[in-house]
């Protein structure tokens, strides 16, 4: 029987996307805000720890275990999940990332219609694809920005110009604030 599952899993990913979709949908839950009008999406990996175990697709993850490394999106201030998808423990953040931000940015925005999404990531997403794709898709992001060997002169200007508009941006959001 897990064999029969294991070649099906493919085919039915979609249908079961939907179908949990559909449960909170039809559930009523409440999706909240953040302050700004828009609705988080907040999507990452996390290590599971399988050590001791023999496991078909275990391998060391980041953390320095064997285990699976699954990525979730978790929607809205309560955190409701849109999207998992089951990853080994080797496998780089970035891996088949862009499929899964494709499929689960159809299912938030099921649950969001008449909100902005904000999509948050950490610096392992942090790939031209990404952008591109959160562009594309008309969808505001916040991108933990990943440095590597870059030169931070330009970055540092381009902050000290910018500065003054995002004094008057976080005024006119939080009055006090600045």
């Amino acid at each position: 029987m897990r064999q029969r599952l294991g070649e099906g899993a493919e085919s039915w990913l979609p249908v079961i996307e939907r179908c949990t979709v559909d449960f909170l949908i039809n559930a009523e839950v409440s999706v909240t805000c953040l302050v700004t009008g828009h609705v988080a999406l907040d999507m990452d990996v996390f290590p599971m720890d399988n050590s001791g175990t023999k496991k078909e697709g275990i391998s060391r993850t980041y953390k320095g275990h064997n285990g699976f490394a699954p990525i979730g999106a978790y929607l809205g201030e309560e955190g409701w999940c849109v999207g998992m998808e089951f990853r080994e423990g080797k496998q780089h953040n970035q891996k088949g990332f862009i499929p899964f931000l494709t499929r689960v940015l159809t299912q938030a925005r099921r649950l969001s219609a008449s909100h902005r999404l904000l999509v948050r990531l950490n610096s392992g997403h942090d790939a031209l694809e990404t952008r591109v794709t959160l562009v594309n898709e008309d969808t505001d992001y916040i991108l933990k920005w990943n440095p590597r060997t870059a030169d931070m002169t330009p970055w540092l200007a381009w902050r000290k110009r910018r500065s003054a508009g995002l004094k008057h941006v976080l005024e006119s959001l939080f009055p006090g604030s600045a």
